[in-house]
């Protein structure tokens, strides 16, 4: 934790949210754990909570393990029937991944997966250990036509179809394309953040230094251990760190490569002017999942400017359901140590905008008159309060 400015210990957290917590972080004894488990816990909160944060494989797993005489049994079962369906759901999504991969390398398509399973064995080293619900897979965008094809052949249709005008609108400015077999959703991204999100990330830098895991015994090329700390930065705050799973992403991913080059990391951050994202999510791993950093990147995390406020709001509704002062406009500005990227933030469409208004291709430039409007709009609705809106 951060010297001297800890939050976790001193926030009002419930009993049955501090448990979910000793449960997952790192440094947690199974003495503290099962001193806990022996309080007066309201033990269907601690399963909803579990359900909610994303962290119910985590939360069984350790409680199994460190304080499984002390759960109520129909507790304990219960945990475990989630844990099976998540486990089960899990390796079959595994399995049409590794089946699109095959079939794309058939054809001489490279494709990387990331997040989902991927990330589950290569921050967790389990894929049984991490919830996700649908697959990614990074291309080039050279290859998108050749990949819808090839996916079609398996049975996954675009979402919505490429010659609409809200699929042409999203090849011109998003990140990604969603395809669907009517069981699983098929992310096909050429690059990892939205335009919106006003990041000037070249692609290549993606394909860089990749990595190498284990799916089900197949060797799979993924995401290089610094890109995807990088990747699960933008993506917590592109969610707010709503839940504690991107944050225990950020510490299971440091934990399992001790030798991450976070150097490289902050280079890559101070050029994509991300450096309070980055700091941001480290701070949550420590603070949070109990992560220790090198002594050098725990200094420069404690010092980066405009961090500590953004963790408190994290804190804040962490596990609230109500939206609190938090926006992800103005969450998200203030996460950006640039001016210039705030601007474009502000101003850039993006699908929200898109649905606001339907304007003829000829007119799509007016979109950036659309969305400072819209959020407007919203903005006097909701009382003077900004909504949480892109």
């Amino acid at each position: 934790m951060i010297d001297g400015s800890a939050i976790y210990p001193t926030h009002k957290f419930t009993l049955e949210q501090r448990l979910a917590l000793e449960a997952v972080r790192s440094d947690s004894s199974d003495a503290k754990l099962r001193e806990l488990a022996t309080s007066d816990v309201e033990w269907d909160a601690l399963r909803q909570t579990a359900i909610w944060q994303g962290v119910l494989p985590l939360v069984y797993s350790r409680l199994k393990a460190a304080a499984g005489d002390l759960v109520p049994v129909s507790t304990l079962a219960e945990l475990r029937s989630l844990y099976i369906a998540n486990a089960q759901r899990n390796y079959r999504l595994t399995r049409k991944l590794l089946k699109a991969l095959a079939a794309l390398a058939s054809r001489g398509i490279e494709a990387v997966p990331f997040k989902g399973p991927a990330l589950a064995v290569q921050a967790y080293g389990d894929v049984t250990l991490r919830s996700f619900s649908d697959l990614d897979l990074l291309i080039c965008h050279k290859d998108l036509s050749a990949t819808r094809d090839l996916l079609a052949g398996l049975g996954y249709h675009p979402e919505p179809e490429m010659d609409s005008p809200d699929g042409q609108r999203l090849l011109i400015s998003d990140n990604e394309y969603t395809f669907s077999d009517g069981d699983a959703s098929l992310d096909v991204h050429w690059n990892i953040t939205e335009k919106f999100l006003a990041f000037r990330l070249e692609p290549q830098l993606l394909w860089d230094g990749l990595d190498s895991c284990l799916l089900m015994d197949k060797p799979v090329r993924v995401l290089s251990p610094e890109n995807t700390l990088l990747m699960l930065c933008i993506n917590g705050v592109r969610e707010e760190w709503r839940t504690l799973k991107p944050t225990l992403d950020v510490s299971h991913l440091c934990s399992a490569h001790p030798g991450l080059d976070y150097s490289l990391v902050l280079e890559r951050a101070q050029s994509l002017g991300a450096c309070r994202i980055v700091a941001l999510g480290l701070r949550l791993a420590e603070e949070l999942a109990g992560l220790s950093l090198p002594d050098s990147v725990h200094t420069w995390v404690g010092a980066e400017p405009g961090v500590a406020p953004l963790v408190k709001e994290v804190f804040k509704y962490l596990f609230s359901e109500s939206q609190g002062h938090a926006t992800f406009a103005a969450f998200y500005r203030r996460s950006r140590e640039r001016l210039l990227d705030r601007i474009v933030f502000s101003l850039t469409p993006n699908p929200k905008d898109w649905s606001a208004v339907t304007l003829p291709t000829r007119l799509r430039f007016l979109y950036y008159a659309v969305r400072p409007l819209r959020l407007m709009a919203e903005f006097c609705q909701s009382g003077f309060r900004w909504p949480r809106t892109g």
